[in-house]
């Protein structure tokens, strides 16, 4: 595989961080240096161990005959996963807009950031696990996976501030779209 499909699938692999980040973006009162780097911080690591923890596992001698089981199934869990969040944030979007009154928050709520880290690194990890089956050379992907994921935090943090909370609806929809594009990416990456 060579560097661009590398980067392009990097890339791909940053669009759910992407909707998340967007949505937190959208909710805080100012954004901080601190909070800034925090945040790229929890989604960096998770995305790089991710993808080196795939690829290290499919390293494993006599993995490859069991791998179609596990790829289906964490596959599976990282389109539901997906799906759901994307259900829940229509869900959000066309709730009761006109009693709710919100205000922007303070802080990132880091505990929620590190399970939204969590569950969008398991398409890291899966594609982790192709990389590892084709040879692909780990320290390019990790490279790119942790610039591109950092990219997506500034801009998804930044683009969801400009936007406010006056029309999270908006971003909550924007989001919800962007999961299931990314549960599709997902699917197709599966059955190629």
């Amino acid at each position: 595989m060579n560097e661009f499909a590398m980067t392009a699938v990097s890339v791909g692999l940053s669009l759910d961080v992407f909707a998340v980040v967007v949505w937190y973006g959208s909710v805080l009162l100012k954004i901080e240096r601190s909070r800034l780097v925090s945040m790229a911080a929890i989604f960096c690591v998770w995305q790089g161990i991710a993808v080196v923890g795939g690829n290290y596992l499919a390293l494993i001698p006599g993995i490859s005959s069991v791998v179609g089981k596990i790829q289906f199934l964490g596959v599976l869990l990282c389109v539901l996963a997906f799906l759901g969040l994307g259900a829940f944030m229509v869900f959000k979007g066309f709730r009761n807009r006109k009693n709710i009154k919100e205000e922007r928050l303070q802080d990132v709520k880091y505990r929620a950031a590190f399970l939204a880290a969590i569950l969008t690194s398991i398409d890291a990890f899966i594609a982790g696990l192709g990389f590892g089956f084709i040879g692909a050379d780990i320290i390019f992907v990790l490279i790119a996976v942790i610039i591109i994921t950092a990219l997506m935090v500034i801009l998804g943090l930044y683009i969801g501030y400009r936007i406010g909370v006056d029309n999270k609806y908006s971003v909550y929809n924007i989001s919800a779209g962007l999961m299931v594009f990314s549960a599709v990416t997902v699917i197709i990456n599966y059955l190629k």
